[in-house]
């Protein structure tokens, strides 16, 4: 979830764009509640059609100043029981979707000479994974996208920077599949079941870390504090790429 007091600061977000998915309508809602707007659009990023969305919310909450790429999804499968359906579909949403979003963005940034684009990555953008070649290489791709990109826009006073996040909770973390793999003496295994087996991948003591942790990368990222980085990778893995 996004802390209070970033909702509550003057640089809380205006435009949301998402799947529309239950957690960003409330967040919307929370922002409405403190007297600012909040537009929600589903949007697929893959097939271009963002900046249609982006063009409708300027037009009703103003210019986008921050954009973050989050969308993502991920599937284990052996290298070799990988399906051409399967790879392109995560390279699809997890880079082409990624590469899409800045796109949208950047012109009106550029006449305007400002602007901050995050790119969420993963730990997976720094190294490989076994079972994850496709979701490694398409998360590689956004760690080198926001090193091409940070160059080219620089000049325009636009910063470019990514985020490589170790493994959150969140829904994705939940699968089942993904615990029954982790502990198979269990015949029906908990998330709660596999958290030493996860808190070993980090060099602190913590099987995963808050959403709350990513959003902080982000929110400092975003702000006058960070106002000389670009093209950096900022780690939230609890040391798990050391």
């Amino acid at each position: 979830m996004m802390p209070s007091s970033f909702l509550e600061s003057p640089d809380a977000v205006d435009l949301l764009a998402s799947d529309g998915s239950d957690p960003l309508v409330t967040v919307a809602a929370a922002i409405a509640e403190l007297g600012r707007r909040a537009v929600v659009r589903h949007v697929d990023i893959v097939d271009g059609a963002l900046r249609e969305a982006v063009v409708d919310a300027e037009t009703k909450v103003g210019l986008v100043n921050v954009v973050v790429a989050n969308a993502a999804i991920s599937q284990r499968a052996p290298f070799l029981e990988i399906s051409e359906q399967d790879w392109n579909r995560m390279v699809a949403v997890n880079l082409t979707g990624t590469w899409n979003t800045p796109r949208a963005v950047l012109p009106a940034m550029r006449e305007r000479a400002c602007g901050v684009i995050v790119l969420i990555g993963s730990i997976a953008s720094s190294r490989g994974m076994a079972e994850l070649a496709h979701y490694s290489a398409s998360k590689h791709g956004v760690a080198g996208l926001a090193k091409s990109v940070a160059p080219e826009f620089g000049v325009d006073g636009i910063r470019v920077n990514a985020v490589l996040p170790t493994r959150g909770l969140s829904p994705m973390l939940a699968f089942p599949a993904l615990r029954r793999r982790l502990r198979l003496d269990l015949p029906d295994p908990r998330l709660e079941d596999a958290r030493d087996l996860h808190a070993r991948r980090h060099v602190l003591p913590v099987p995963w870390v808050e959403s709350a942790a990513v959003t902080a990368a982000v929110s400092w990222l975003a702000s006058d504090e960070a106002r000389s980085v670009t093209g950096a990778e900022l780690s939230v893995d609890a040391g798990a790429l050391l």
